[in-house]
């Protein structure tokens, strides 16, 4: 069974090798890979993009309990059981821009009083770069991805 994961950067801990450019073999992921991949988030973050890590491991079916393969808990088994020692694929950088009539739409509503409010995902810098609200209007939603 393969299995391939999307995860923010900040889940390197369930994650013990990486495929490097131009190598063949993982390399295991060291305190130097991970700075590498947490600065490439921050410099796609800050430039408006939703960064996601993107890791695989395989799984012989064979090493999944027979009973958890029907099971409704099957997924719980997969986050809690299989999900570490990960191998890092890569990282995927969406550009997902306000839609034009997002500045119109919010001077309407502040003319009327209403305070607008931009909820990001699981990264501050994570927030559209030409996003026309100040800082003091950004709020945070951090969440973990099991």
């Amino acid at each position: 069974m393969a299995r391939i994961v999307k995860a923010y950067v900040g889940q390197l801990r369930s994650c013990s090798y990486a495929v490097a450019p131009g190598q063949s073999q993982p390399i295991r992921l060291d305190e130097a890979v991970k700075s590498r991949l947490v600065g490439v988030q921050e410099t796609w973050a800050g430039q408006g993009q939703r960064v996601l890590l993107l890791a695989r491991k395989t799984v012989p079916r064979s090493e999944i309990p027979k009973e958890m393969l029907e099971s409704e808990q099957l997924p719980d088994y997969i986050n809690t059981q299989i999900n570490m020692d990960l191998t890092i694929v890569g990282l995927v950088g969406l550009v997902d821009p306000p839609k034009a009539d997002i500045p119109e739409t919010v001077a309407i509503l502040r003319g009327a009083g209403i305070r607008v409010c931009m909820v990001t995902g699981d990264f501050a810098l994570s927030k559209p770069a030409d996003a026309d609200l100040p800082s003091k209007h950004w709020l945070t939603v951090s969440f973990a991805i099991p």
